[in-house]
């Protein structure tokens, strides 16, 4: 893995809404808006923000993260330039959360995918997250993936 610093943030500000939304962009066919990032973010508690940045500073990667309940952290959502993918950033942007968030109270960690992210499913099942659920809405074609991991 080239360098790559990783920077904690937990709250949302303009600075930091700009390079969400050029990852976004760059990561998603669907990418949720500024506004969008802007609504959800301001409204969680226990907010958590990864960046990673590359060796020239330019940020290539992110996951955030927020608390669901007194024990359960969610790991909304994150991603990696295609142009880094394969060199493990998504697999440290893991670890970084897990080790951040016992110290904020939290028992276990949840997530959501969809079979489409094969990859993410992989990686998720590597890092020790046991898939507790699937479903299917009915206007919906996607499955989606619930995953749960115990920390600490």
């Amino acid at each position: 893995m080239e360098k790559i610093e990783i920077k904690v943030f937990k709250e949302i500000n303009d600075h930091l809404l700009d390079i969400l939304e050029h990852l976004e962009n760059g990561i998603f066919d669907k990418p949720y808006s500024r506004e969008k990032l802007k609504r959800e973010a301001s409204v969680k508690n226990n907010l958590l923000i990864l960046i990673a940045f590359d060796g020239s500073e330019k940020p290539c990667a992110y996951k955030a993260g927020f608390e669901i309940s007194a024990r359960i952290f969610y790991s909304w959502i994150g991603g990696v330039l295609p142009q880094y993918r394969g060199k493990g950033i998504a697999k440290a942007l893991i670890e970084k959360q897990h080790s951040l968030i016992p110290s904020m109270g939290h028992k276990y960690v949840r997530t959501f995918t969809e079979n489409k992210y094969r990859d993410m499913l992989i990686l998720n099942l590597k890092s020790g997250f046991d898939i507790i659920g699937v479903y299917k809405t009915e206007h919906d074609e996607k499955q989606t993936i619930m995953l749960e991991k115990t920390l600490g």
